[in-house]
């Protein structure tokens, strides 16, 4: 969700949650700065494993992500990675929040594991919360 303010400026479920703009902006609505953007669901995972989440940021953004309410990566802190153990074939809440103070939003959230090299997620493997 843009929101401006604390009301809902555009609403969309955009996968994958790696994003790299390429031409003009998708949402010539989109309000200005700053933005804040939360996304809720839930992840299902391909294999049983200990992940690690994380994300690409400017400066001036910033992004938690919680894991079965767990903060698994919070870009305010030092300590910002934490691994999570996971298991193939549950569904397990994921919520994403970011905010960025001055420019276009492009988030770039990224995993892995034993099993995996870092990667984006795979967008089919997330479900929206509606």
């Amino acid at each position: 969700n843009g929101l401006q303010g604390n009301q809902v400026a555009i609403e969309a479920i955009e996968p994958p949650l790696y994003y790299q703009q390429f031409g003009p902006d998708p949402h010539p609505n989109m309000p200005a700065a700053p933005h804040r953007v939360t996304w809720e669901g839930s992840l299902e995972v391909p294999a049983t494993d200990d992940y690690r989440f994380h994300a690409l940021l400017g400066k001036d953004e910033s992004v938690k992500i919680e894991v079965n309410q767990q903060t698994v990566f919070d870009s305010t802190r030092k300590t910002s990675e934490r691994t999570v153990a996971l298991t193939a074939g549950n569904r397990v809440p994921i919520r994403i929040s970011y905010t960025n103070q001055t420019g276009r939003c492009e988030l770039k959230v990224l995993w892995t594991s034993r099993l995996l090299d870092r990667q984006p997620m795979n967008p089919e493997l997330l479900y929206p919360s509606r």
